[in-house]
């Protein structure tokens, strides 16, 4: 590996900053014939633009890369009026490639709003109908608490559904603990993934939360019929008749935790019978703990249900009291059971490990959490409409603006610290300036108060589709004995809905008055809609991406193609022929056409919910695009002419999601509010692919692997799975973002195939030189590849208001391969990073006169006028003067 000396040039993230930054070290590297002695092209974000660029020409030029050296040294030279080549000037032409053709009735910024619209309302179809579905669950179980369904014997179904649920999870929680199993026995592939945090979520958290609803929905309904109730069907008539309460409680938390005990030390005696013979003792001690522990939850939920809740409170069948049941019934239920389950951890301490311990802890940690979770959004959507409508009804005009104010400016600032460059990624620290520290605390705290407003807004919308409903069967229908109104709930009921007004009151008794049926039809309807829409909806095509990657691929790849081959369409001045498919640098023999300055487009792998608790920080890892392969050392590599589609991935692809900055997990990752706001507003530039590990050979009804597709098929999984911030390495589908969002240097992919000498460009924005992406970089390499990066001296690079003296554009640090590699040489890294000391070029010194921030001005400017780029080209080539010409 070391004997070849590999030689690697690495361009930054940057936007078009470093992008403009880096074509003048191109330049300058070619004017010094150095550019075709590096093996590998090293890109992220805006490098990734100029090495799309780059490769392109090179590939399309007929003499390769000697031909594109010869072209950027003008030799020999062209016409005294045309003095670059046509790749340089049509980089000049597209200096502002998101928008070319500026003014307030361009074309090109009016498609920018219309496409921006489109892609928010579809993806609005999909996401919010699902959304007020999930949140209309409260609702129902406040209707359900409302009516008597004594011709359905709803009471005694509910208490059933309820039972039975809460059955399978607690034969989960036996079936799972860890000293249930064998220790030294491997387990089966379903067992160890039931056994998982997402199979606990599904096979035991889920069934709790369905088992607290419908009991408590039993027992609101049983206690309006208390006094001539006929016995649900699964509940014994001598427990209910001639019990008192706290003894039918008792008995029926005691037989339902006996019952499962009894069931999942069966099923563990099939599974394992020698452990389980080895326990049998601990099984006998169980027994009776079991059946204690199930007979105090039974007094705990005695308790809450007689003591807190009261028949009287409850039969009254008055607002708020249903209302106020609906918000704490469930997680009383709930909390009721957690205290069971600390008593059973304190009876059972002797018996059973430590490992057990932790286990239930973590199980409580759920509880709490699912606790927590349904107490506040039952709360905001039963309450928040009611409370929406009571302060706009205030008469204070300067107060209702106020408030009106405060939803849309905590949007704004929220949309508005999930775009700033300022805002802090991955694990890099706050930035220490006014500013900056000003906007994060505004992004941080305007997030959740637009949140609560936006679940209060949807339940306060779903209130008025109710009431919309109503009003339309009662005007449009007539006979109580319509098929409409048996469907929905009948006419009296739904006229007493279209008659309530809609006010701060009314919103509650509308709440309390919706028929179960109309309400259940709404959800399925909603549910229905959501679920349609996410078939047709593709969650790559209609983000920001497409947008992006056609601009991109115009500007820089569309460079290289000659003005009489380029063939865009006369209406939207797009040639899909202007991108290159990776596998196209490849030659028959699936060997690469060019050895040198291979393209290595580097890219984010997101894992917010990733396993590795080491990069529970970084909740990120590195992914490469190059035309041999694409993946990921920690999952796997797949061939780029297989991966991402059936022709594979596309070299603009690459280098659009490589500069997918914005998005809603990546780097802004600190606050699961903004994570949420973000992709609710298709603030996401970045690509769903197929995972390139084990699990990307999944396959989908028409048994195509997931690594072979271009997008997934079905978009609510990975739309909520990014919205909720579960994006991990496990699924069959992997998220994709900005490689800044990992290691913004493109260094990373370099130490590890061991390139001795590499030169990186540091286009990134850091007006007070304090090295951010330079020390992720060297953490990372360290920690993960063991190999320290150490600097020969102090780094003389300073800020533009510095007043240090001496002040260079690089500094050298060694590569100690030898950590590592027993006896290899050492690497060398030059650094090169854009400063202004005021021996520059004189229209250069005159630009960052007058221009405060240059040479680092922010990422979000993507918009660069003539002297713009100009200035950051010139510095870049005055940079490699500065280095190799002396």
């Amino acid at each position: 590996m070391h004997r070849q000396r590999r030689a690697a040039l690495c361009l930054s993230g940057g936007g078009i900053r470093s992008a403009s930054f880096g074509l003048g070290i191109l330049q300058g590297l070619a004017r010094h014939r150095l550019l075709d002695q590096f093996h590998y092209l090293s890109t992220v974000s805006g490098g990734g633009y100029l090495g799309a660029w780059l490769t392109a020409w090179i590939h399309r030029h007929p003499d390769g890369l000697p031909g594109v050296m010869r072209d950027m040294e003008n030799q020999p030279p062209r016409t005294q009026v045309e003095i670059e080549p046509e790749p340089v000037r049509h980089l000049r032409h597209y200096s502002n490639y998101l928008n070319p053709q500026l003014g307030l009735l361009s074309a090109d910024t009016w498609t920018l709003v219309s496409t921006v619209a489109r892609n928010i309302l579809l993806n609005w179809l999909v996401l919010v109908p699902l959304l007020v579905a999930a949140l209309m669950i409260p609702r129902l179980l406040v209707t359900l608490i409302q009516k008597d369904f004594s011709g359905q014997n709803w009471y005694g179904w509910s208490f059933a559904l309820g039972s039975l649920y809460g059955f399978v999870a607690l034969i989960y929680m036996g079936f799972s603990r860890p000293s249930a199993w064998n220790p030294e026995r491997r387990l089966p592939r379903w067992i160890a993934k039931l056994q998982s945090q997402s199979g606990f979520i599904f096979a035991c958290l889920l069934p709790l939360a369905l088992s607290a609803i419908f009991l408590a929905s039993f027992w609101a309904l049983y206690s309006f019929k208390i006094t001539g109730a006929q016995p649900p069907i699964v509940f014994p008539a001598l427990i209910l008749n001639y019990t008192s309460p706290l003894a039918r409680f008792v008995l029926y938390g005691a037989a339902a935790h006996l019952l499962a005990f009894i069931l999942y030390s069966f099923l563990l005696l099939i599974a394992d019978w020698r452990h389980w013979l080895d326990q049998l003792w601990s099984k006998f001690v169980e027994f009776f703990v079991v059946l204690s522990v199930g007979a105090f939850w039974g007094l705990l939920a005695w308790v809450a249900a007689t003591k807190i809740f009261t028949s009287d409170l409850l039969s009254g069948r008055t607002a708020p009291a249903t209302e106020l049941y609906a918000c704490l019934g469930v997680p009383l239920f709930l909390a009721s059971l957690l205290l069971a389950t600390f008593i059973f951890v304190a009876l059972t301490s002797k018996r059973f490990t430590e490992e057990d311990r932790e286990w239930w802890a973590r199980c409580g940690g759920w509880l709490l959490i699912l606790i927590v979770s349904w107490s506040v959004l039952s709360a905001l959507v039963i309450f928040g409409p009611s409370g929406l409508l009571r302060l706009f009804s205030l008469r204070s005009t300067p107060l209702k603006a106020l408030l009106a104010a405060l939803g849309g400016v905590s949007g704004v600032l929220t949309i508005l610290g999930g775009f700033s460059a300022k805002t802090p990624a991955g694990d890099q620290k706050e930035s220490r300036g006014r500013s900056s520290g000003l906007l994060n605390l505004a992004t941080k705290l305007a997030a959740p108060v637009f949140v609560v407003l936006l679940i209060a807004g949807l339940s306060l919308a779903a209130s008025a589709l109710v009431s919309w409903l109503a009003m339309l069967f009662v005007d449009h229908f007539t006979g109580p004995e319509s098929l409409v109104f048996q469907l929905f709930g009948g006419r009296p009921e739904l006229q007493e809905v279209a008659k309530q007004t809609f006010d701060a009151s009314g919103a509650l008794r509308l709440l309390h008055l919706t028929p179960f049926r109309l309400l259940a039809w709404i959800v399925g309807m909603l549910a229905a809609i959501g679920s349609l829409f996410a078939v047709f909806v593709n969650i790559n095509k209609f983000s920001l991406h497409g947008m992006y990657r056609n601009r991109l691929v115009r500007a820089y790849l569309g460079a290289s193609r000659h003005r009489d081959e380029r063939r865009p369409h006369p209406f939207t001045g797009f040639d899909p022929d202007d991108n290159i498919w990776m596998s196209d640098l490849l030659d028959a023999s699936n060997r690469l056409l060019n050895r040198r300055l291979v393209p290595v487009v580097n890219i984010c792998l997101n894992l917010v919910k990733g396993r590795s608790l080491a990069w529970q920080q970084r909740k990120a890892a590195s992914f490469t695009v190059s035309p041999l392969h694409a993946g990921s050392l920690w999952l796997g590599y797949r061939r780029a002419r297989e991966y991402g589609g059936e022709t594979g991935i596309t070299l603009g692809t690459a280098a659009t999601i490589s500069g997918a900055a914005v998005s809603p997990n990546m780097g802004y990752h600190s606050s699961p509010a903004l994570t949420f706001l973000l992709t609710l507003f298709n603030a996401r530039l970045g690509w769903w692919l197929g995972n390139p590990g084990e699990a990307g050979d999944r396959k989908d009804l028409l048994l195509r692997p997931a690594y072979r597709k271009q997008s997934p098929s079905y978009a609510v999984s990975p739309v909520f799975a990014e919205a909720l911030s579960l994006t991990d390495e496990t699924k069959k589908y992997v998220y994709l973002s900005d490689g800044g969002h990992f290691e913004n240097l493109g260094l990373y992919e370099m130490v590890l195939r061991r390139c001795h000498i590499i030169i990186a460009s540091d286009g990134t924005q850091d007006g007070d030189c304090n090295f951010n992406d330079l020390g992720n970089a060297v953490h990372k390499v360290r920690v993960d590849l063991g190999i320290p990066i150490e600097f020969v001296e102090p780094i003389k690079i300073f800020s533009k208001t510095s007043k240090r003296k001496g002040g260079q554009y690089y500094a050298l640090a060694r590569i100690k391969y030898d950590c590592v590699d027993e006896g290899a040489p050492d690497g060398v890294l030059v650094y090169l990073k854009p400063a202004v000391y005021g021996r520059e070029p004189v229209d250069v010194v005159n630009y960052s006169n007058t221009n405060a921030d240059f040479p680092h001005q922010t990422t979000v400017d993507q918009y660069f006028d003539e002297a713009q780029f100009e200035s950051y080209r010139m510095l870049g080539s005055h940079v490699v003067e500065e280095i190799w010409g002396t």
